[in-house]
């Protein structure tokens, strides 16, 4: 049997230069031919898991809350949707379908050509809610699709038989060049985002159906099934290397959901394969949850886009979302940032990275790592169960960053609070998974309608109405936890962990009508409310302190946490902005004092380099790339012995101008030890830096002179800088893996 394992899709990263076009929306010839299809399959109304005590309330909470936020919900839905119909943005006209992310930089558009079949799926599903929310027309809509379906015919497919029947599938990832890719991994999981956007598109455009379902009826899903695990494969390619999906509750649920909805797994396997998928639970501060694998948003709420398991299983997966976005507010809460929501997403560097909460079972429990990543797709995802926490965060969010947020663009990516740094970085998962979240708020959950409403969605159902994880005693009980907890919370001072926690207990209460004693939160919030109000004018007043001392970047920190509990105190948000740009501006006079010889901006190695190499012990290109996208070297070594980097130098001034050089550096890995070389004329000056590079970046500012580069000669230029592994010291474990380098400079004296 494979060895059991969990596959995450890792996202390629580079880009191209492309200009920025302007964009309005088509909102003319509106037709409601679906209308009569959505009215005749509300299938959440026909499977009903709730007991008795327990009477769902999910959608009159939810409309409620959302008229208040209509006007901010469609400006976020308006913005998010121009990545899939914006040809200057995220929209390959060429092909139809959409890059896999693009980056802004200076102005500029970047990307690469290529896409992955989740990213389709993720269009026509958003085509589809376009359609239905009014953002644009079926000509257009129509069009759109069709242009998708003619390229899907076009690409290299993966062809084989399955129980006597000629399959078709497609591989994971396309250049949009070739319609091919040299990777020929079919991976099951994106496959079945494909199918469910497919399928959400037919039932949207009954006209269509001819055209879909021949490519749905060669996808048969009974290929990823193991008979021996009853569980379902993350994919197959030519080497047939592939683990498996043991977990119920994660984003990876959809291929199951898929290949039981299609029908090509027989009633008995859909049942053992339902049977195998592991429900464990964690807690934390009281709140059970049955976690993911990460515990990112992601895992827990993007299949429910398309299931109606809000409806369909309120004491199970329905109610499980809601636990685990509290999981994302406490986290928030603790670690004191200003805003909330963390999931697989860009980081700081601008690669694609994993962030969780403990709503996961990696770890230990723990789930993905936090970072401070904030990325607005969590929140969207939130709208399903929390719409006025989601929206107020949102609009947070917009206020604090508002570099966050453009109508032409919609959210940017993420947010590194930890580093007050806007990633204005925009990737077609994340933006479908936001979109599909709006179109759903704004259109009465059309999408998850559309979807569950269909053939494949009634088979689903059966299931998913079944799941319950959390008796009505149980749920009651942690209504009572956390209104406990909230006051042990509050009485020492801990105001933030103490609001969500009484949130949790009046959503819990409210949208299942648990009907619980309440009466003692009226007096825990009036006490949250003073512990705020202290620690907000406390923070102001501190702001304006070390403002007026000029430390501005302690005044930007100061005036954030004071913004993200009340936007609209005094004039927080002005002098914010304020102590950014000065800050800005400071930064900008510091770089004047350095020379920086080594730089990846725009894919360039710096002014001062006329050529850079690998050597020895690095058989498999060491230098693996210089990206526009993330301005970072990524050097993936081999050194038995020894190996490493080398950059040649023109142009700089004798070493008695400078003082220190300047390197940031990341080992995923971790190395414990690297030696720099400042060479002229054979003549080299070595410096070993043995305090451990780590998979955190870490800035080193060494001296040149006796602490560091002990140059004795004030007339030496350096003509060449190397890095360098030093294997035979290392133990064997650590002679193979990958670092990162960002600009190299020199400071002036």
């Amino acid at each position: 049997m494979k060895k059991l394992i969990y596959s995450v899709v890792i996202l390629l990263i580079v880009s191209l230069v492309n200009s920025i076009e302007g964009f309005a929306f088509i909102t003319d010839d509106i037709l409601p031919e679906t209308q009569g299809i959505i009215d005749g399959n509300r299938a959440g109304a026909n499977f009903q898991s709730c007991s008795d005590e327990i009477q769902l309330e999910w959608q009159g909470q939810e409309d409620e809350i959302l008229s208040q936020y209509y006007e901010l919900l469609t400006q976020d839905a308006e913005g998010a949707y121009q990545y899939f119909d914006n040809s200057s943005l995220g929209l390959d006209r060429n092909t139809g379908f959409p890059y896999n992310f693009v980056r802004i930089k200076d102005g500029y558009v970047k990307r690469q050509p290529y896409t992955s079949v989740t990213d389709i799926g993720m269009h026509l599903a958003s085509i589809a809610g376009a359609y239905n929310i009014s953002q644009t027309n079926k000509r257009d809509a129509l069009y759109s699709i069709e242009e998708i379906l003619d390229t899907l015919d076009k690409v290299e497919t993966y062809k084989t038989e399955v129980n006597g029947k000629e399959c078709e599938y497609y591989f994971n990832y396309y250049d949009f060049n070739s319609l091919s890719n040299n990777n020929k991994f079919v991976s099951s999981v994106d496959s079945a985002w494909l199918a469910a956007g497919l399928i959400t598109a037919r039932e949207a455009f009954p006209e269509l159906e001819n055209r879909i379902n021949p490519i749905l009826d060669k996808m048969d899903f009974s290929i990823f099934y193991d008979d021996d695990a009853n569980l379902m494969m993350s994919g197959c390619s030519y080497d047939e290397d592939s683990g498996y999906y043991p977990v119920l509750n994660s984003e990876t649920r959809m291929i199951s959901y898929i290949a039981i909805g299609k029908g090509d797994l027989s009633d008995k396997e859909s049942e053992q394969l339902w049977d195998s998928m592991s429900r464990g639970k964690n807690e934390w501060m009281g709140i059970e949850v049955v976690p993911s694998w990460g515990g990112s948003a992601f895992e827990h709420g993007m299949p429910a886009l398309f299931v109606n398991e809000t409806n369909l299983s309120p004491q199970g997966l329905g109610v499980n979302l809601l636990k685990a976005m509290t999981y994302q507010r406490l986290q928030a809460a603790e670690k004191g940032y200003p805003v909330w929501g963390e999931s697989p997403s860009t980081d700081g560097n601008y690669d694609y990275d994993e962030f969780g909460t403990k709503a996961g079972q990696t770890a230990g429990g723990r789930g993905y790592p936090s970072h401070g990543i904030i990325t607005p797709h969590a929140s969207h995802l939130g709208l399903q169960v929390m719409p006025e926490a989601v929206a107020e965060n949102l609009e947070k969010m917009k206020k604090i960053y508002p570099d966050s947020f453009t109508d032409e663009k919609g959210y940017v990516d993420a947010v590194d609070v930890e580093n007050d740094n806007v990633l204005t970085k925009y990737l077609a998962l994340d933006q479908g998974m936001s979109y599909l979240s709006l179109a759903n708020a704004l259109g009465e959950d059309i999408l998850k309608e559309l979807f569950t409403g269909s053939e494949e969605g009634q088979r689903i159902a059966e299931f998913v109405s079944n799941e319950e994880f959390f008796t009505a005693q149980e749920l009651k009980d942690e209504v009572s936890r956390s209104i406990d907890n909230a006051r042990d919370n509050l009485n020492k001072g801990k105001w933030r962990i103490a609001e969500v926690l009484l949130d949790h207990a009046e959503i819990l209460n409210d949208t299942l009508g648990l009907n619980e004693n309440m009466a003692a939160v009226g007096d825990l919030r009036n006490k949250v409310g003073t512990q705020k109000q202290q620690e907000l004018e406390s923070l102001y007043q501190s702001g304006n302190e070390v403002f007026d001392q000029e430390n501005y970047s302690e005044a930007v920190d100061l005036f954030v946490k004071a913004a993200a509990i009340d936007t609209e105190y005094k004039d927080v948000l002005s002098k914010l902005y304020e102590a950014r740009e000065l800050l800005k501006q400071g930064e900008t006079q510091t770089d004047s004092n350095i020379t920086s010889f080594i730089s990846f901006d725009e894919g360039k190695v710096g002014d001062h380099v006329i050529d850079c190499g690998a050597w020895y012990g690095s058989p498999n290109k060491v230098i693996e790339k210089i990206s526009s996208s993330d301005e970072v070297l990524k050097v993936d070594y081999d050194v038995p012995d020894y190996g490493g980097i080398w950059f040649k130098l023109v142009g700089l001034d004798k070493i008695d101008n400078y003082s220190n050089i300047v390197l940031s550096l990341r080992a995923p890995d971790n190395i414990n030890e690297l030696k720099l070389e400042l060479k002229s004329g054979g003549r080299a000056y070595t410096y070993i830096l043995n305090e451990g590079v780590t998979s955190n970046w870490q800035e080193f500012r060494i001296p040149l002179g006796r602490d560091g580069f002990n140059i004795n000669n004030p007339n030496f230029i350096p003509d060449e800088f190397v890095i360098t592994i030093e294997g035979w010291k290392l133990p064997y474990s650590q002679r193979e893996g990958t670092f990162y380098v960002d600009d190299i400079y020199l400071e002036n004296k």
